[in-house]
């Protein structure tokens, strides 16, 4: 396999256009950052994606991408999406470096005749910690949605209710509006997990591919370590430790 296709705008957004960005995304819960992507890049990187596709039948997985392979973690390089990701999880911009955590693949087959499934959920605060403060909480972790193709609703966009992650008495079980997590094959959605969220059912010919991918705040630049944390890290006995003593440093 090729290395992968999948080209970055290098240019960064307007402060402007940054600014405006980040107040949609903490008003409404997402928003769409155009042009992370090349687009003359876009429609070469998803035949590779096609081309890596297995089938994880075995373990119940349906249809997925290997974890081993560069592709499956290439989109996070893009110097926009960074950017905004960090900007997104603390405004303290210069001490932020998100981590993606969490690369994660949905792939499904058509299904015209499917009904829309129900699954709404909330991945995060589900005690609802923030409602009825009027400070804006920042989130511990935010998702990236990507599709690589020009989405509409047939072609299965995640759904959100906007603002729920703000506004406790919004949500599925009382007729809150919904809206699509729609972009083009070169953007992606950045949108926060305290959302009301759900799947869709493809309805468009081909294969629903939505790379969701996680990331979270480190709050530090890289530090080099004393010879007495170094010592702790290289004796640690579990994970937590390791962390503990290792896990700013490089």
């Amino acid at each position: 396999m090729d290395a992968p296709a999948l080209r970055f705008v290098e240019e960064p957004y307007h402060f402007n256009d940054i600014g405006n960005m980040l107040q949609l995304f903490r008003d409404q819960g997402f928003v769409v950052l155009e042009e992370v992507f090349k687009p003359d890049t876009v429609d070469a990187y998803r035949e590779q994606l096609y081309a890596l596709i297995r089938a994880q039948e075995e373990r119940g997985k349906g249809l997925s991408l290997p974890d081993d392979v560069p592709h499956a973690i290439w989109p996070a390089k893009a110097p926009r999406l960074r950017d905004m990701v960090r900007r997104s999880l603390w405004p303290n911009y210069e001490r932020v470096n998100p981590t993606l955590f969490h690369p994660s693949w949905l792939i499904h087959k058509a299904n015209p005749s499917a009904p829309e499934p129900e699954g709404w959920h909330r991945d995060g605060d589900h005690n609802v910690a923030q409602f009825g403060n009027v400070y804006y909480h920042y989130p511990l972790v935010v998702h990236v949605n990507m599709y690589f193709e020009d989405l509409t609703l047939r072609h299965g966009p995640t759904h959100v209710i906007p603002r729920s992650h703000r506004v406790g008495d919004l949500s599925p079980f009382n007729g809150s509006p919904s809206a699509p997590l729609a972009c083009r094959k070169g953007d992606v959605v950045l949108w926060d997990q305290r959302l009301w969220h759900r799947g869709s059912v493809r309805r468009e010919e081909g294969l629903r591919i939505a790379a969701i991918f996680g990331f979270h705040a480190s709050h530090v630049h890289r530090f080099g370590q004393t010879p007495a944390q170094a010592a702790a890290f290289a004796a640690a006995e579990n994970e937590a430790e390791k962390i503990l003593f290792g896990g700013c440093f490089e």
